[in-house]
């Protein structure tokens, strides 16, 4: 049996260990603005694992050696679901959050090891997550396709946006439109690249239009 002081000391390492692995993985979803960030991913992690804890040493009895400590851990598996399933967007064909949903999930899972004691499994997990939520940077860099999001104070902006991503060789694929808090409306165009297109020129006659400012999510 450890002493007191030296559980405590490890009980402190798997919090913290989970919440830093878990804010992590969500600071990847919050650069890109989906709904659920740091704050969201990390006291999913805290919760799973003050729960695995409490499941492990609160409900377990050592003169009987009765407990079941499973029992809690289970519940956060299939609950979390419900809150993942909060951040998934549909919008027309498109759908949105599922990446993020699966996140949520997986830091659930990740403060379950840690507040397990199973910290090789807890850290290489985590490894594994923010590879794969980041894993998108690497394989569409070359792509032709491109996302660009715009903010426009006025609708009446629109047609000249679209006139000049036509005029400098982009191909619009598809177009979402949202309500902006502030007033005016945030547009994301999915653009195809051709071969005498210029990025960087296309930002530059945008920015030129009355109302228009980029939304950067990275």
């Amino acid at each position: 049996m450890k002493h007191p002081f030296e559980f405590y000391i490890d009980i402190t390492i798997r919090l913290i260990a989970s919440t830093v692995a878990a804010s992590i993985i969500g600071l990847t979803r919050e650069k890109i603005n989906r709904p659920a960030g740091i704050r969201t991913h990390a006291l999913i992690a805290i919760g799973s694992c003050i729960v695995t804890i409490l499941s492990i040493y609160a409900f377990y009895d050592p003169i009987t050696n009765t407990g079941d400590p499973g029992r809690l851990a289970a519940q956060i598996v299939s609950g979390i679901g419900f809150l993942g399933a909060g951040t998934i967007l549909k919008r027309g064909m498109n759908v949105k959050g599922l990446t993020t949903a699966a996140a949520l999930w997986s830091v659930a899972a990740i403060g379950i090891a840690y507040g397990a004691g199973e910290y090789f499994i807890g850290t290489l997990g985590a490894a594994l997550i923010f590879f794969i939520v980041t894993s998108n940077r690497f394989y569409r860099s070359n792509s032709n396709n491109i996302q660009l999001s715009v903010y426009l104070s006025d609708s009446g902006a629109f047609k000249a946006v679209v006139d000049t991503i036509k005029k400098n060789n982009f191909n619009i694929k598809s177009i979402e439109k949202e309500v902006a808090e502030v007033g005016g409306y945030d547009f994301t165009f999915f653009l195809e690249r051709k071969r005498s297109s210029n990025l960087q020129k296309l930002r530059d006659e945008l920015l030129s239009i009355d109302g228009v400012n980029f939304i950067e999510h990275n």
